[in-house]
């Protein structure tokens, strides 16, 4: 009698074991996410390479491994709406603060506009690309030259975010060695939302 009450016992004693054994697995993990939104948040200082790489560790490359950022900046730009046309030329241009805008590519490339002002002057504005090694066409080695945006960069403010996103917009970069490897196209994009994109 005593072995059937223990034997009827068992299959609660592994249920509850299950459910103890499972209860950390359910748990959600937001601190990558909560950094790369603390790294678009408007900042005193340019974004750094090691601030990128927070951003970085919440999109991986589909394939491949990811380029060093190349840099481009503007300071002769206008607005049509909310699209921004600028010249981009190589390199960072400094101010006091610093507004962000995001954008993916389908392969997680990954494009962060600045927005550069000092005090209430809006001074110009950085682009930050960084690509995904694509078989032969983006190699490990690629170094770019010039980017263009062929239609500008239309861009929007997020609501209960701090940081904005490139809504649409199509990049042309060349590399050093073109015309001996080609230009390379890439549509950015990223919804604006309500609250924040992630």
């Amino acid at each position: 009698m005593e072995n059937k009450v223990k034997l009827k016992h068992w299959p609660l004693i592994i249920l509850a074991l299950a459910i103890i054994g499972c209860g950390k697995n359910n748990q959600v993990n937001t601190s990558a996410t909560n950094q790369a939104r603390d790294v678009l948040s408007p900042s005193t200082s340019t974004i750094s390479t090691q601030n990128l790489n927070q951003i970085y560790g919440q999109f991986p490359c589909q394939e491949g491994v990811r380029l060093q950022e190349a840099v481009f900046h503007t300071a002769q730009f206008q607005f049509v709406g909310s699209t921004l046309n600028g010249n981009f030329t190589q390199g960072k241009i400094n101010g006091t603060n610093y507004d962000r805008f995001i954008g993916l590519s389908k392969f997680n490339d990954i494009f962060v506009l600045e927005k550069v002002s000092n005090g209430a002057q809006v001074t110009g504005y950085n682009a930050i690309i960084s690509y995904c090694q694509y078989s032969a066409l983006i190699r490990q080695d690629s170094r770019f030259q010039s980017l263009q945006f062929s239609n500008g960069i239309t861009l929007a403010e997020n609501l209960n975010c701090d940081f904005g996103s490139v809504v649409a917009t199509n990049s042309v970069m060349y590399p050093i060695d073109y015309p001996a490897f080609p230009e390379i196209k890439t549509t950015f994009t990223l919804s604006s939302l309500n609250s924040c994109p992630f």
